[in-house]
């Protein structure tokens, strides 16, 4: 009895896993506001990239589970100095290396007087 309980909760938890990846996007998606600190290539990835705001990093990378295919065109739009709204998606966990995926570029912001 004890083995089909262990078995049935580990199925249970791998189900919530793979169920959280397919989701994620539906659950976590957030419009916010960011200014560019500084962006760059990260690693070997063609399009695999870190984007720097004063409060917090976040990568811009394609991913078949959010269902975003253009990295590098998010990326070319996010210039150093500017500010835009932007949608990402997951969690920010300031403890845990992980990074929240910008998935779309919504708007830029002009200063004042533009």
């Amino acid at each position: 009895m004890n083995k089909k309980i262990s078995i049935g909760i580990i199925i249970i938890l791998i189900s919530l896993i793979y169920g959280y990846l397919f989701f994620e996007r539906f659950l976590t998606e957030k419009e916010i506001t960011i200014t560019v600190t500084n962006s760059e290539k990260f690693g070997d990835e063609s399009s695999s990239y870190l984007i720097f705001t004063p409060d917090e990093v976040f990568e811009d990378e394609n991913n078949y589970y959010h269902d975003k295919h253009n990295a590098t065109e998010v990326y070319n739009k996010l210039q150093k100095g500017r500010t835009y709204t932007v949608k990402v998606v997951s969690f920010y966990w300031p403890f845990l290396p992980h990074f929240r995926n910008i998935i779309e570029v919504v708007n830029e912001e002009f200063p004042t007087g533009q």
